[in-house]
C-alpha cells in the first residue's frame, strides 16, 4: 500500500510540475461573437468572400442606441494590422478580425490603440503564411486600391433592423 501511494505521489507531482507543451500554432483568442444573428450574418458572407480574401474583418460602430456593423474580407495582413483598435475573436471556431469605434480621418496616423506587432502576427502566420515571411524578412506588401463587398448590418436595442450589400473601394 505505500509503495502504491508513492508511486502515485511521484506521478501526480510530476505530472503538474511538467509544463503542457503547445504547438505554434496554439494563439489565445480572448473574445467570441456571441449573437447568434450577428454570427449567421459572418457566416452567410463568408462565402462571398472566400475566393478573394483570407479572413473576414468585422468593424462596430455604436451611435445612440443603434450600433452598425461592417463585414468584409482582408486579403492583406500588413494592411489588417494598420487598423487601430484592432483584436480578434472566434465565431463558430473562425478567426475574425475585430475592430471597434468611429474612426477619426486622421486617426490612422495617430491611433489610441494598436495592436501589439508579435501577437497579431501570431494569429495571423497560419492565415498568411507568405506575408509572414515577408515579415520575417524585413519586407513589406501595399494592396493596391479596389472594391470590395461589404454587409452592412444596423441594430438598435440589440435587434437587427436592416442589412444590405453595398461595394466599398479599399
Amino acid at each position: 500500500m505505500k509503495k502504491i501511494l508513492i508511486i502515485l505521489t511521484t506521478l501526480v507531482i510530476s505530472i503538474s510540475c511538467t509544463k503542457k507543451q503547445t504547438g505554434d500554432n496554439d494563439v489565445i483568442i480572448a473574445y467570441t461573437i456571441e449573437d447568434d444573428s450577428l454570427r449567421h450574418a459572418i457566416n452567410k458572407f463568408i462565402p462571398q468572400i472566400k475566393d478573394s480574401a483570407l479572413i473576414p474583418v468585422l468593424e462596430i460602430t455604436p451611435k445612440d442606441i443603434y450600433v452598425y456593423y461592417k463585414i468584409y474580407g482582408e486579403n492583406n495582413a500588413f494592411a489588417l494590422m494598420k487598423i487601430p483598435d484592432l483584436f480578434f475573436a472566434k465565431a463558430d471556431g473562425r478567426i475574425i478580425a475585430v475592430t471597434y469605434g468611429e474612426k477619426p480621418e486622421n486617426y490612422y496616423d495617430n491611433p489610441d490603440f494598436s495592436i501589439k506587432e508579435e501577437y497579431g502576427w501570431s494569429v495571423l502566420k497560419d492565415i498568411f503564411p507568405e506575408q509572414y515571411t515577408l515579415y520575417k524578412q524585413g519586407k513589406t506588401i501595399e494592396t493596391p486600391q479596389y472594391i470590395r463587398p461589404v454587409l452592412s448590418l444596423d441594430y438598435r436595442y440589440g435587434i437587427c433592423r436592416g442589412s444590405k450589400y453595398i461595394k466599398e473601394v479599399r
